[in-house]
C-alpha cells in the first residue's frame, strides 16, 4: 500500500507503470527472501485452528512475523527512494478531493518523510 501511495497514479490519465514495476520488484524480492507470500507457509501455522492461533499469539508473531514486517517496511522504503520519485504539483492535484487525512499522508510520503 505504501508503494501505491507514493508511486501510484492520482487519475486515469497517468501511467500505472511506476507503481506496477515497484510492486512487482517488492513482491518478487519478498518471495525470494522468505519463500512465500502466504501467512500459512511463512509461519507454518493454520491460524484457523485455535491451538495454532495461540502459538502464533504467544511466540510466532514476535519471532517470525515481526522480522518479516520490518524487512518489508524497509524494502518498500528503499524501492520508493530508488524510484527517485519527486512530487510535482500536478501529481498532488487529483480530480476527486481526498480526505484531509489522506491528502496530508500522501504529501508526507511523497515528500520523502515516510
Amino acid at each position: 500500500m505504501t508503494i501505491s501511495l507514493a508511486l501510484g497514479r492520482d487519475n486515469s490519465d497517468q501511467s500505472r507503470d511506476p507503481c506496477y514495476g515497484a510492486a512487482d520488484r517488492f513482491y518478487n524480492e519478498f518471495v525470494e527472501t522468505f519463500g512465500s507470500s502466504q501467512c500459512r507457509k511463512l509461519t507454518g501455522l493454520d491460524l484457523k485452528k485455535p491451538e495454532q492461533r495461540e502459538a502464533h499469539q504467544n511466540r510466532i508473531h514476535v519471532e517470525r512475523c515481526n522480522p518479516i514486517v520490518a524487512w518489508a517496511a524497509k524494502r518498500a522504503y528503499e524501492i520508493i527512494r530508488k524510484a527517485k520519485y519527486r512530487p510535482t504539483p500536478s501529481r498532488l492535484i487529483t480530480k476527486q478531493k481526498p480526505s484531509v487525512k489522506h491528502k496530508s499522508l500522501r504529501a508526507h510520503v511523497r515528500a520523502g518523510n515516510a
